[in-house]
């Protein structure tokens, strides 16, 4: 073991091992204060490690955050996944989406778009997100094709809720949006899925 003021490190860990104990600690101190005030010190300290892993495994403090923003995607597709696939297995449930459905993942989702504006506030290019971004998008767009919908109209549903989540989230005050205006905006979503069958015909997008 090696020590440094005060604090405790293991001698030696593998990378793959290193890696995993700072996503991890970086994460929990991300519940805890705003992003801006970790350091690498206290993210090496809380994983128990020395500093010099970071800069060894990814390169900068954002470098770290941007592999953060990767596996906080990672786990939140995980938990949309066990809950459609718990919903498979009760058909009166699995043709439902109501807020319980959109409620998986979203504080993980929500603590992923917090590290993200972040980095781009610090001159990260935002396409470096979009990969993650869009396979959570792809994610639900397969909930709602298994609801009957086109793959085009799927897509398109799960883009716009996509989109109107965010917004709740993050930009609902910058709009001058109350609670009413969001709730209603939900049901007027949630309206439209049970009526996409007949949207995706009227718009000729059958197939």
């Amino acid at each position: 073991m090696g020590t440094k003021t005060g604090k405790t490190w293991s001698a030696r860990v593998s990378r793959a091992e290193a890696i995993e104990r700072f996503l991890e600690a970086t994460i929990s101190l991300l519940s805890t204060k705003p992003i801006s005030d970790i350091s690498v010190q206290e993210i090496a300290d809380t994983a128990g490690l020395n500093h010099g892993y970071v800069f060894r495994y990814f390169g900068t403090r954002l470098d770290l955050f941007e592999a953060v923003t990767v596996e906080i995607a990672k786990r939140a597709r995980a938990q949309i996944e066990a809950e459609t696939e718990k919903r498979r297995t009760k058909s009166d449930d699995f043709v439902s989406m109501d807020m319980s459905l959109v409620a998986v993942g979203q504080e993980l989702t929500k603590l992923r778009m917090r590290v993200v504006m972040y980095l781009i506030s610090c001159g990260v290019d935002a396409n470096k997100f979009g990969y993650e971004s869009k396979q959570n998008i792809l994610l639900f767009a397969e909930y709602c094709e298994s609801l009957g919908m086109s793959r085009r109209m799927a897509e398109a549903m799960a883009v716009r809720s996509s989109a109107l989540i965010f917004t709740n989230n993050f930009m609902s005050g910058a709009f001058g949006l109350t609670e009413q205006d969001i709730q209603d905006g939900l049901t007027l979503s949630f309206n439209e899925i049970a009526r996409a069958k007949k949207t995706q015909k009227e718009l000729g997008w059958d197939e």
